[in-house]
């Protein structure tokens, strides 16, 4: 399972010392991208910085932001390896599809409280699917156990589909997580807020190890 260390930061003083702080690992890294209009909170985002400060680091941006239409496509040409997009936050799947070219770029997002229903008619269109642990907006929240069958559904649907699930994974959870069928697991606090991430990490694949 890849681990990916997940950034959220609320200025540019934040986010550099985060970036510095899981460099080490050599991971692709996970940055939150927060409005204040899809989720109350609002991140630091500011794409030119972004690819400046990451470097030569790797890393996926989660767009939780109203109208992603406008902003998928400039966090795609930003350095992204991959960009996923709220299937709550819009109704122009395909226009935001036509502006990237390449869909293996992007990925598609789900709430737990949405349905996979949801997003079966686009499940052809991507390569990867995020599942949300939590609500989407702060880090720290508690696993919604939900999202274990959202997995099992879309490998179901889908066998080869990428699935990546964010938010509320620790090291007592990722067992669970991966035996339903994720690929990957963005971790944010539970990395980023650990003084050893190397440490923090190596409590997550020890779990892991059991599989």
């Amino acid at each position: 399972m890849e681990i990916y260390p997940a950034i959220l930061a609320a200025d540019e003083a934040e986010f550099r010392r985060k970036v510095e702080h899981v460099r080490p690992l050599g991971r692709t890294v996970h940055v939150d991208v927060m409005d204040g209009r899809f989720v109350e909170a609002k991140t630091w985002a500011n794409v030119e910085s972004i690819m400046n400060i990451m470097e030569e680091l790797p890393f996926h941006a989660h767009m939780m932001v109203a109208d992603p239409e406008h902003s998928v496509p400039v966090w795609s040409v930003s350095g992204a390896d991959r960009v996923y997009f709220h299937i709550e936050s819009t109704h122009r799947e395909d226009l935001i599809i036509r502006s990237v070219g390449d869909c293996s770029e992007l990925g598609i997002t789900l709430n737990p409280d949405t349905s996979v229903t949801n997003i079966i008619p686009w499940l052809d269109r991507f390569q990867s699917v995020m599942v949300m642990g939590v609500q989407p907006g702060r880090s720290g929240q508690v696993f919604h156990t939900v999202a274990l069958d959202k997995i099992r559904e879309i490998r179901k649907l889908r066998p080869n589909m990428h699935i990546v699930v964010d938010g509320g994974v620790k090291p007592e959870n990722i067992v669970a997580i991966a035996r339903a069928g994720a690929d990957a697991v963005a971790i944010g606090s539970a990395i980023t807020d650990q003084p050893d991430p190397i440490a923090a990490i190596e409590a997550f694949e020890r779990e892991l190890s059991q599989l």
